[in-house]
């Protein structure tokens, strides 16, 4: 491992999601001062993934043949000014057209710096690179939310912030960070490899695991800052605390312990193991009763995810002997696409919660009607389940994630196992 290279990556990594941490107690709350409805904030939120997912394989491949310094660079200056437009922002168009531009440059970043760190590690200390990767990003969950949550009700000067740390970011890249010495060329026989072909790709399969825990767990965080305001009236001091203490889960587990877990447990094991644990978080979220149930059931959701980003993409990189860049540009355009449909999935459900009391309500009535037959208490239970499940919309994610991870058992065991 080339140490003064993966320092600078640490750092760089670190210094984005700090931006982006700043600014996640603000960006729902912004939107909807500014007039947006749910649905509208689930489409502004899958809008900057959907770019990510035209774009990642396009950049990936990029940094493959041009260098994983100039396509950072790119990226940095592109987060730098959408960040300030979107804080500069005073109308929803304003607000999609930055959230636009904002995930179309930032497809560059996340492949390639994975990229990068594959470049410079070998297979027995890739999933530690990958984690302390993770580790970084856990760290800027800790101190940007943290730092966000001084803004109190001033949400567009938390996105100038975070716009001001992007770019001296960008100017610690262009002055510290060079060219990998072993980077991995693109070939020519796979230059053709396009969001459109990676759903028939050998590791399609591990793709797939990507898209589906990151559409469950952007589910949870596009609708979690208006659930707990509407169910007990919290707001950006509690998303902080929730988030900082998510934030140093990550750090723990990514930063000392992903690592050795790969090396004994293997990818196969842990990974499912995630997505079990997403599920679990998912089921229960809608049953916390206060603060502190709340955020332990929201860590045990977002363990899942935290466990999985690395360990697959270790994984994804270890089958993959060229061309680093575009096939872990390929894995984050499926990241990307469950970050788009997450998020409009939960926020028409989250919409539809109008309606849906109108059900809750009539089950709700029928529970306490005088009626001896309902002294059952299994039937109470169900009835009950079936009002949280009506009412919102974590149960349904959690449902069709554990099918879907039971549908790929097998094939990702036969990845395991080739």
């Amino acid at each position: 491992m080339q140490k003064k290279a993966f320092v600078i990556l640490f750092v760089t990594m670190f210094l984005i999601m700090l931006g982006f941490g700043i600014i996640i107690p603000h960006l729902n709350y912004f939107v909807v001062k500014m007039g947006a409805t749910p649905s509208q904030l689930g489409l502004l939120i899958a809008l900057y993934p959907a770019m990510q997912f035209l774009f990642s394989p396009l950049f990936g491949r990029w940094s493959d043949k041009i260098g994983r310094r100039p396509i950072m660079l790119v990226g940095l200056v592109g987060n730098t000014i959408a960040l300030l437009s979107f804080g500069l922002s005073r109308s929803l168009l304003h607000l999609f057209l930055a959230r636009a531009f904002w995930g179309t440059t930032n497809a560059s970043l996340m492949p390639t710096v994975t990229a990068y760190v594959a470049d410079i590690t070998d297979e027995e200390h890739r999933g530690q690179g990958m984690g302390l990767i993770g580790a970084s990003v856990g760290l800027g969950f800790i101190a940007g939310p943290a730092f966000g949550a001084i803004f109190g009700d001033l949400h567009h000067w938390s996105f100038i912030t975070a716009g001001i740390v992007s770019g001296l970011n960008t100017l610690f890249v262009l002055l510290f960070l060079s060219e990998p010495t072993d980077r991995n060329e693109a070939s020519a026989d796979q230059s053709n490899l396009s969001p459109l072909t990676m759903f028939t790709h050998p590791l399609a399969p591990l793709f797939l695991v990507t898209f589906i825990s990151s559409f469950a767990f952007a589910g949870i965080e596009t609708i979690f800052p208006l659930f707990i305001k509407h169910r007990w009236g919290y707001g950006t001091r509690e998303i902080a605390i929730i988030f900082v203490v998510a934030g140093l889960i990550s750090v723990l587990i990514q930063g000392g312990a992903i690592g050795r877990l790969i090396n004994r447990f293997g990818e196969f094991s842990l990974v499912l193991v995630g997505l079990l644990s997403t599920v679990i978080g998912l089921t229960i979220l809608p049953q916390a009763t206060g603060f502190l149930t709340v955020t332990v059931y929201f860590c045990l959701a977002s363990i899942g995810n935290i466990i999985i980003r690395p360990t697959n993409t270790a994984w994804v990189s270890k089958r993959t002997e060229t061309e680093q860049g575009t096939v872990i540009g390929l894995m984050n355009s499926h990241l990307s696409l469950g970050r788009v449909f997450g998020p409009i999935t939960s926020g028409m459900l989250y919409a539809g919660l109008e309606k849906s009391s109108v059900a809750s309500g009539f089950l709700n009535r029928f529970l306490q009607m005088p009626d001896p037959i309902q002294t059952d208490s299994a039937h109470l239970n169900l009835l009950q389940l079936a009002i949280s499940v009506f009412d919102l919309p974590y149960i349904p994610l959690a449902a069709g994630l554990l099918i879907t991870t039971l549908l790929l058992v097998r094939p990702l065991l036969k990845i395991w196992e080739s």
